[in-house]
């Protein structure tokens, strides 16, 4: 009997690389492995179909287009475990324990493992498009990176020899840290239900002729929105929609060592601030909002290790 893969078996690696799209010192050495909770990860490909007419209502031919691998790397959020992959949402680099928005293109080399069966994916020049975040009461924080690569081949003979582990530090839960909000050091609030973060880099392959892939990559703009969802007992948050007042949210998230992750988004704006009643309990109030470019950290977000 065949035997078929099993996802519990599936493992994910990444390299960065120096050049766009190449494998930092070739296959097998280098690799870490990736926490991850899952992935679609896959090769995508347009198909055209020829117009030509032969008088016999056949279709006679078509074409696969440009090669457009992507997808989705969900996680538990954890400390230090992907302070590599941060740097590339945030298009910039460590300084020290200090990480804010940047004009550095980072790219990974990652493989896709199917150990059970002998297969295994090697995805490269890999871009971090978007990233989410959410925090939630009674559970894990969770979040996804968005990557779009250059290219993909698969092999029967594992691309990947002896990875680095990317440590054991606890995953943050959605009751330890605190959350403020306001502009300078803010208030502490306690009375968010949940709260979401979004960051869309906007990259978009550069495709040229003769050529069925990429070779390189432009971006967008730093683009983080989010939402706030929470218990209504005031205006406070509501009339700085009203009034078009900036202000500003610090999430300080802690694991069971101690460690921390604060990430502060120093300038914002609330878009909307709805308050549906639709049933007899309590009234929630959900602000979305949109992240500046706050002129003294010259940066639309800011987030500190300790």
């Amino acid at each position: 009997m065949s035997e078929f893969s099993s996802g519990s078996q599936r493992d994910l690696y990444y390299k960065e690389e120096t050049v766009y799209g190449v494998v930092e010192g070739g296959v097998a050495t280098g690799f870490t492995e990736i926490r991850n909770t899952e992935d679609s990860i896959s090769l995508v490909r347009d198909n055209f179909v020829s117009d030509e007419r032969r008088g016999d209502r056949g279709i006679h031919d078509m074409r696969l287009g440009n090669k457009q691998p992507a997808g989705d790397i969900g996680f538990e959020f954890s400390y230090t475990s992907f302070d590599d992959f941060l740097e590339g949402a945030l298009c910039s680099d460590w300084n020290t324990d200090e990480l804010k928005k940047g004009v550095v293109l980072h790219s990974y080399s990652v493989v896709k493992s199917f150990s059970d069966i002998s297969q295994y994916q090697l995805f490269t020049g890999g871009v971090i498009n978007t990233m989410s975040l959410d925090i939630n009461p009674n559970a894990m924080v969770t979040g996804s990176f968005g990557m779009i690569f250059k290219d993909m081949s698969s092999s029967t003979g594992a691309y990947v020899t002896s990875p680095s582990a990317t440590g054991v530090t606890h995953p943050f839960d959605g009751f330890t840290g605190t959350i403020t909000e306001g502009t300078g050091a803010g208030s502490a609030i306690a009375v968010v239900s949940s709260l979401s973060l979004s960051l869309d880099n906007g990259f978009e392959r550069n495709f040229v002729l003769m050529s069925n892939t990429n070779p390189q990559v432009t971006w967008g703009k730093s683009n983080i929105t989010g939402s706030m969802v929470l218990y209504f007992e005031d205006t406070t948050e509501y009339d700085k929609f009203v009034a078009e007042t900036e202000s500003g949210i610090t999430i300080t998230l802690q694991d069971l060592d101690a460690n921390t992750i604060e990430i502060n988004l120093p300038r914002i704006k609330y878009t909307s601030a709805d308050s549906p009643v639709n049933s007899d309990g309590a009234v929630m109030i959900t602000m979305n909002f949109q992240a500046l470019d706050d002129s003294a950290e010259a940066s639309n977000i800011v987030i500190t290790r300790s």
